[in-house]
């Protein structure tokens, strides 16, 4: 995948997961279902991006986590 085409993606997943629905959900299954934040993340690129190959939905969760933990400026 491409450098662009990872920070489209992990862009929008971002931008879903700042949303009152993104909010909710991660909640939702962390809280309701017990998931890790990396995997509800993951979940949450599946359903905005529409990823389904297990290396680029784990590349754009990676990208995603490390941003939103301020490890990647």
């Amino acid at each position: 995948m491409s450098e662009v085409k990872l920070m489209s993606y992990a862009e929008r997943t971002r931008h879903y997961l700042h949303t009152i629905e993104g909010a909710r959900n991660v909640r939702r299954m962390m809280v309701g279902l017990g998931w890790p934040y990396e995997r509800a993340v993951a979940e949450s690129v599946m359903k905005v991006c529409g990823l389904i190959v297990y290396e680029r939905i784990a590349a754009v969760t990676e990208e995603v986590v490390l941003e939103e933990l301020g490890v990647v400026a």
